[in-house]
């Protein structure tokens, strides 16, 4: 539809966990998902997180997919401020079945990412 821009998706769109620690998350496209217009659907994520230090490295990704040779620093790092990887985001009670999670500062107050307001597709 023409009228519809390509940033939109339907609130179906996404992954639900199928398999979960407190580093990886396993994620499998959720069967009501629309295939991407962007190519290649993918049908299965992984979510891994690492804390080294107060610095909290979180990579989304599948089996060969395409890893920029970004320089990260590995040494612990120090901060009054907590970062948190969070189940849900503000929007999660949309469509609780499709898997989000914020980012959050300190206390947990304060998102500084949130995955429900957009989608993973």
């Amino acid at each position: 539809n023409i009228n519809i821009p390509w940033c939109y998706f339907p609130v179906n769109t996404g992954y639900v966990a199928s398999h979960k620690n407190a580093s990886l998350t396993i994620l499998k496209r959720y069967s009501k998902s629309p295939a991407s217009p962007f190519g290649k659907t993918i049908d299965d994520l992984t979510l891994k997180q690492t804390q080294i230090g107060a610095t909290l490295n979180v990579r989304i990704g599948y089996d060969g997919s395409y890893e920029p040779p970004v320089y990260i620093p590995r040494q612990p790092s120090s901060s009054p401020e907590k970062l948190s990887l969070v189940e849900g985001g503000s929007m999660s009670n949309i469509n609780n079945a499709v898997y989000s999670f914020s980012i959050t500062r300190g206390n947990g107050a304060t998102r500084i990412w949130d995955t429900s307001i957009g989608t993973c597709i």
